[in-house]
């Protein structure tokens, strides 16, 4: 059965501006976790909370051409109203951005794995699994 992937915003601009950080190749790693997922069937979870958040950054001609090049892997989803009630509830309950809250409904009720950097997940191991690319390649 295909594995399930959530790539947080930060992953997908690490992949289309093939980012480096001082020490590492953040770039490179996003485009071998995708080149991963594509060759062995897996899915890919896109949101419509990462396409608002890419456009923060890119521009919908950009964000058009990353899903693109992995549309037969890509999945995209909504919120329904119950769970955008609960992550409300969860964002009040954690004190966490309401975003982020709403990322973790999505992964967790589409048993998807979580591929982030950000710490403000790690708080939820407990409810779902979350990896970086490197630790996937």
């Amino acid at each position: 059965m295909p594995e399930k992937y959530y790539l947080d915003t930060a992953i997908w601009i690490d992949y289309y501006e093939n980012r480096k950080d001082k020490y590492r190749p953040l770039g490179e790693w996003a485009h071998k976790l995708l080149s991963l997922i594509e060759e062995d069937g897996h899915i890919i979870i896109v949101s419509d909370i990462i396409i608002r958040e890419l456009g923060n950054h890119l521009t919908n001609e950009q964000i058009q051409t990353i899903l693109k090049a992995y549309q037969k892997n890509i999945i995209q989803v909504g919120l329904s109203e119950a769970q955008y009630r609960e992550a409300r509830e969860l964002a009040k309950a954690h004190d966490i951005p309401a975003g982020d809250a709403f990322h973790i409904i999505i992964f967790r009720d589409n048993q998807a794995i979580l591929v982030t950097r950000d710490h403000h997940f790690e708080g939820f191991k407990d409810i779902v699994e979350i990896a970086k690319p490197e630790e996937i390649i």
